[in-house]
């Protein structure tokens, strides 16, 4: 066909064979504008799969919160309750009865918020970690930090309610020494947190945070707060 034009118009072959290539290339262009519209309107697969609502990323404040989380609340809380644990079996030396007083220990009433807290907060040990929303993750936050002394409290009557034996002052004395620093390190991370005004209700820059204040280290070799005590 474009022969027989050739012969009619009289135009040179390569100017035939230049507009054939034109209008493939054009033909191609127009298809995959086509295909761009319609990928646009319907959502880009790619799109979907950088940012696939089962592992999206956690970005600015949100992962500053999430840090803390794990770097400090985390390891300061279970730091805690091994301190808390430690306690149940040097007043029980029965395994199973101290086991069951320790899951009771940290369902009391009285932590309770301190415990849900953690709980709002249980996926980002998972692996893979799960997608905690911001507001979700602030609202968990300011729970465990509600009830946080709550807890602190009870490990503290539960120290005075019976005779320990002397054999478990080394292991009391290091499992609070471990929570004395976690504690510390937590409390000094919470700064940042409390000062930035990204972070919704605990935004509380001029106030102090519910956490404690730095503690010291023991002058002793027993920790002054456990007020351990001989039997009567």
């Amino acid at each position: 066909m474009i022969g027989r034009a050739q012969e009619i118009i009289g135009l040179p072959g390569w100017v035939w064979q230049a507009a054939a290539g034109g209008l493939i290339v054009l033909s191609v262009l127009v298809f995959f504008y086509q295909v761009h519209k319609r990928v646009e309107a319907a959502g880009s697969p790619l799109k979907e799969v950088l940012c696939d609502d089962e592992y999206p990323t956690y970005e600015g404040p949100h992962e500053r919160l999430m840090n803390f989380v794990v770097d400090h609340l985390f390891v300061a809380c279970y730091a805690r309750e091994r301190l808390h644990g430690n306690l149940i079996r040097a007043l029980c030396p029965n395994g199973p009865v101290a086991e069951i007083a320790q899951l009771g220990a940290t369902h009391h009433s009285n932590v309770w918020e301190y415990r849900t807290g953690l709980e709002g907060l249980e996926g980002l040990s998972n692996s893979p970690v799960d997608f905690i929303p911001f507001p979700e993750m602030i609202e968990s936050v300011a729970k465990v930090e509600k009830g946080y002394q709550a807890f602190l409290n009870e490990t503290n009557r539960l120290a005075q309610s019976g005779y320990i034996h002397t054999s478990y002052v080394l292991l009391l004395a290091n499992s609070w020494e471990d929570w004395r620093v976690a504690h510390n390190a937590m409390v000094a991370a919470y700064e940042a947190i409390k000062r930035d005004s990204k972070m919704g209700k605990l935004f509380r820059p001029a106030r102090e945070s519910r956490w404690g204040g730095i503690i010291p280290a023991p002058t002793g070799a027993i920790p002054i707060p456990l007020m351990l005590r001989e039997p009567e």
